[in-house]
């Protein structure tokens, strides 16, 4: 290549120019073939690119931005559509690779003509034969094409340059035709290499630790560490590599992890990639095709077994007409220092009686790490504590008494595993003593004498060991208790008749003897009020009734109130005092007179027995002392011969009143008895 054909970046136009001038200057032209014409610049509706591009600057400006009057999307539509045949296919790294001219990339000054050659200036051959372009309109003889919503139009030369040749940047890869773009108008070209391609390839093999991307060509591990070697394979020459065959050699002392091996991320078969190699079959220019797999190094290697060394890996290839080639790829594996481990010591501290504090020690150091320990407690109990801690503690408390020997071993990680380690210093002998025992053994109640409300209790208990009374508690079974601290005896009246069972709940020293509870059932019964005899005055003639009094036995009772009931279905009378009340019938009778008293005992009212308190009363029929009506008289009512049934709904009225009626009277006696405690 030389200065005058190569043209770099912004300087082509100006050589570009020089070029053209003298030429003139000459007189002479050059044969159309080898010809750099000077082309019009192209601001029309037809252009790729609006204006087209004089400098691989402007260009590369225009395609990433727009022309301003084109949208940049439809410029990389057109550009970068895959056609049959013909494709332009020209990318965006194509585009800016032309600034960078990566190896094997050289873009150079050079012309399009109407036949369809591409030539580079100051060549008298063309690089490229039966072009093939495209523009924004429609020409008689062009194709329409849509690419990702953008139509355009291709054609061959012939068809749509006016004017011949037309200057063009044209891109060479490897010395073979890549691709051409006319500068007055940005429009693509593709044309067919007169070079003939040849084929090419390369391997390259890295390693990398597992879960890291920082492949290289070797890497530093310890045993047992996974890896992931990576070989790829690419086809660098002009043409298509063909019958293509990848295989791998792995060292004996790195394992292959199973179902690991991909090519390009897909499941392959290791036993040919082990073996006489993975047909690849063909691989176009400029493509790759990459394979992964994971090993093991040093996988049954122990700390204590380890021996540093290079673990070599390499991977082969060969192709149609191509030489083999290799490439490989190593680890270092380098071994840790011999792990120390041990169980050092076992304490116990006393907390109680039965319970005591476990403390452990071990050390583990140079790849050895403490899991954790196994407690034996000596009484067939067992603990696994879960730690990495270098001490630790663990606290028991034991069931029964007795001399027992605990032990503890230590969990050491080590080569992979676990292993259980203990020593005679982790072993420590623990006594523990009888348990304090105590417990209510009986309780005796009284009634007194006097008053038969008034009990007395006694509660007896047996303690060993140690143990020691702490308190007691009567419950009386009434909703009422009382809490004597050490003394054992207690009294208690109780307000209201009735059985009851009465509880002593016994605590002790030290607190781990449990509360003792004794019981037993009293029943407490006095005499019932009465209402013995019910006095009344009876009118015959206007049928009035009226209270004398009433003849009560109180039995210790306080009078609340007093009731009557007529008998003939009027309502319940309730009064602190029936003497003087009266009633008048309407009718003869017989009429059953039911009187009550009620009493306030401790805090309820309590209902005297009425058997006395009950009389029977009827009206005799005095005749009519003037004659009878002249009218006829309406049948008459025989008299009943027994208590009329007033039906359930009488009842429950009447029980309703008296409920009611007691009710009142009650908190009645009790606000005047409250009132009179104040």
């Amino acid at each position: 290549m030389n200065a005058f054909t190569h043209i770099n970046q912004s300087a082509r136009k100006f050589i570009l120019f020089g070029v053209t001038t003298f030429a003139v200057l000459t007189a002479g032209f050059l044969a159309i073939n080898s010809a750099q014409a000077a082309s019009p610049v192209d601001c029309n509706n037809n252009a790729v690119i609006y204006c087209g591009a004089t400098t691989i600057s402007s260009l590369i400006n225009k395609y990433d931005n727009g022309d301003g009057h084109n949208s940049t999307v439809s410029i990389h539509n057109i550009l970068d559509s895959n056609r049959t045949p013909g494709q332009f296919n020209i990318t965006s790294q194509d585009i800016h690779n032309m600034a960078k001219e990566p190896s094997g990339t050289e873009v150079f000054a050079g012309s399009v003509t109407k036949s369809g050659d591409v030539f580079i200036s100051g060549k008298s051959q063309p690089v490229a034969t039966d072009a093939i372009t495209a523009g924004r309109q429609d020409i008689s003889g062009s194709t329409k094409e849509t690419n990702n919503g953008t139509t355009f139009y291709v054609r061959p030369p012939s068809v749509s340059f006016v004017t011949s040749p037309l200057s063009a940047f044209v891109v060479e890869k490897d010395h073979v035709f890549q691709f051409a773009i006319i500068e007055s108008c940005g429009n693509p070209v593709h044309a067919k290499p007169t070079v003939a391609p040849k084929p090419n390839y390369t391997i390259n093999k890295e390693v990398a630790v597992k879960g890291s991307t920082n492949y290289a060509k070797s890497v530093k591990v310890k045993p047992g560490t996974h890896v992931v070697y990576r070989i790829t394979v690419t086809s660098t020459g002009n043409a298509a590599v063909t019958y293509l065959k990848v295989r791998d050699v792995l060292s004996g002392r790195a394992n292959y992890v199973r179902n690991s091996l991909k090519r390009d991320g897909v499941l392959a078969s290791s036993p040919e990639f082990f073996g006489s190699g993975i047909f690849v079959g063909t691989l176009e220019p400029g493509k790759t095709t990459t394979f992964t797999y994971e090993a093991i190094i040093g996988q049954s290697d122990t700390l204590e077994s380890c021996v540093a060394e290079t673990v070599p890996n390499v991977s082969l290839m060969n192709a149609s007409a191509l030489p083999g080639e290799e490439s490989s790829a190593t680890v270092n594996k380098y071994c840790l220092p011999k792990p120390v481990f041990a169980c050092v010591s076992l304490t116990s501290f006393p907390i109680s009686r039965s319970e005591f504090d476990f403390t452990a020690k071990a050390i583990a150091r140079n790849g050895a790490t403490i899991e954790g320990y196994d407690f034996n407690f000596g009484d067939g109990n067992t603990k696994t504590v879960t730690t990495s801690s270098s001490l630790t503690s663990t606290r028991y408390n034991y069931a029964t008494p007795g001399d027992f020997k605990a032990t503890v071993s230590a969990l050491i990680g080590v080569d992979g595993g676990v292993k259980t380690i203990t020593a005679p210093s982790c072993a420590v002998n623990v006594h523990v003593a009888q348990a304090p025992i105590a417990e209510c053994t009986n309780l005796t109640l009284d009634q007194s004498s006097d008053n038969l409300r008034n009990v007395s209790a006694v509660a007896t208990f047996a303690v060993q060991n140690g143990a020691a009374l702490k308190n007691v508690i009567f419950n009386w079974g009434d909703g009422t208790s009382t809490s004597t601290g050490t003394s054992t005896t207690a009294s208690h009246t109780y307000g209201q008749d009735g059985t009851f069972t009465v509880q002593a709940i016994l605590s002790f020293t030290p607190s781990s003897v449990a509360s003792s509870t004794c019981q037993a059932p009293i029943t407490i019964t006095s005499l019932m009020p009465t209402c013995n005899s019910l006095s009344l005055d009876v009118n015959n003639d206007d049928k009035t009734v009226i209270v004398n009094g009433l003849d009560l036995t109180p039995n210790g009772a306080t009078l609340g109130y007093e009731t009557i009931d007529w008998g003939d279905g009027s309502p319940l009378v309730v009064v602190s005092d029936l003497t003087g009340q009266s009633h008048s019938y309407s009718g003869n009778g017989p009429f059953v007179i039911t009187a009550n008293a009620f009493f306030l005992s401790g805090n309820n009212v309590v209902e005297s027995s009425n058997v006395g308190c009950q009389e029977s009363i009827s009206f005799s029929i005095t005749p009519p002392t003037t004659p009878p009506p002249t009218t006829p008289p309406s049948p008459s009512t025989p008299v009943p011969t027994a208590l009329v049934n007033t039906g359930p709904g009488s009842t429950i009225g009447l029980f309703s009143g008296v409920t009611l009626a007691a009710a009142i009277a009650h908190r009645w006696f009790l606000s005047r008895k409250l009132s009179r405690q104040n």
